[in-house]
């Protein structure tokens, strides 16, 4: 039974396990969620999945252009990053209702890059109509689309999705222009390792007119570190999703050393993520905006600026891609 699964006491039925469920994911729009509440939710999802679906040793990671796509399992997980979760699923919502309420039509929204369990979808789905919203799901992973239809027959939730397309974001032809939201969260920090600016290039081709790209940007910055402490530099490197339709060649970060000693520094990226109006994920909140150590770099006297580069998706997580870092 659905209650033995979930781990509750009694057994339950079908229809109190989605009242339970959707009880549960409504949650997130009220007070600030703590770790355990989003640890909460991945052990129901879990335990309601094709064990397969989760396991990473089956379906590994894939090299995309612009970055590489992680396994389903550590996809899956990220749902545990509590203050990720919590404001691309707020923000989510909020961008949906504000765009309801313009168009007086239901909403009509692409989510790449879902995972096995879509789960920032889930929420909003949790609480809004198929007749307000309707989702197309992508995700490259077969198993993923699987599981994805598993839970949602399950929750209740198959009348708010219109497709679930097994594919490549970044090489998909989606045709005419036909969403009013594209979302996706494949970054990795100082979007290095997974395919994000490829993802919302590729995608941005199937949103309609006055449509919205989530997250609407990302800034990047430069932090220089000496023992304990931080020299933290202005924010100098900008993706934002109204005003570009590219993925650029390189990503360019710079920091001004006016007021820096001479001296050695490891030099990091910090990150800092826009999903949607108020929701922001600001540096070292949560694994995407962690900072993240790219290089070193010797101060000497009289220098006045650092500049550190590299392409958007490249390795700097397990640290097979060397940036360019200079001083001048």
């Amino acid at each position: 039974m659905v209650g033995e699964k979930i781990g509750l006491r009694d057994r339950v039925s079908l229809e109190a396990f989605r009242w339970f469920f959707r009880r549960k994911l409504a949650q997130v729009f009220g007070d600030e969620k703590r770790k355990e509440y989003f640890a909460e939710l991945y052990q129901i999802l879990k335990s309601i999945s094709d064990p397969r679906s989760l396991d990473d040793s089956v379906w590994g990671a894939v090299s995309l252009a612009g970055g590489t796509a992680i396994p389903t399992g550590h996809a899956a997980n990220c749902i545990t990053d509590s203050e990720r979760s919590t404001k691309f699923m707020r923000g989510l919502r909020e961008a949906i209702d504000q765009m309801r309420t313009s168009t007086g039509r239901r909403v009509e929204v692409l989510y790449a890059g879902t995972g096995p369990f879509a789960s920032l979808a889930l929420p909003t789905m949790a609480t809004r109509k198929p007749n307000d919203v309707r989702f197309d799901l992508l995700d490259i992973h077969p198993e993923s689309g699987d599981n994805l239809r598993r839970i949602l027959s399950l929750v209740g939730f198959s009348d708010h999705v219109g497709r679930i397309i097994t594919a490549d974001a970044t090489d998909f032809d989606f045709g005419k222009a036909q969403y009013d939201i594209v979302m996706m969260e494949v970054m990795g920090p100082g979007l290095s390792y997974e395919p994000q600016l490829a993802v919302m290039a590729a995608t941005k081709k199937a949103l309609r007119p006055g449509g919205m790209m989530l997250p609407e940007r990302v800034d990047l910055g430069l932090v220089l570190a000496r023992d304990e402490d931080f020299i933290e530099g202005d924010f100098t490197w900008s993706y934002v999703a109204a005003e570009r339709d590219d993925c650029p060649e390189m990503i360019e970060v710079e920091m001004d050393l006016q007021d820096v000693d001479p001296g050695s520094y490891p030099v990091g990226v910090k990150t800092r993520v826009t999903v949607f109006g108020s929701n922001v994920v600001e540096p070292d909140q949560a694994i995407i905006t962690r900072t993240t150590q790219i290089g070193e770099c010797d101060v000497e006297q009289g220098a006045t600026r650092l500049f550190a580069s590299y392409p958007p998706g490249a390795d700097l997580v397990y640290r097979t891609y060397e940036p360019s870092v200079r001083v001048e």
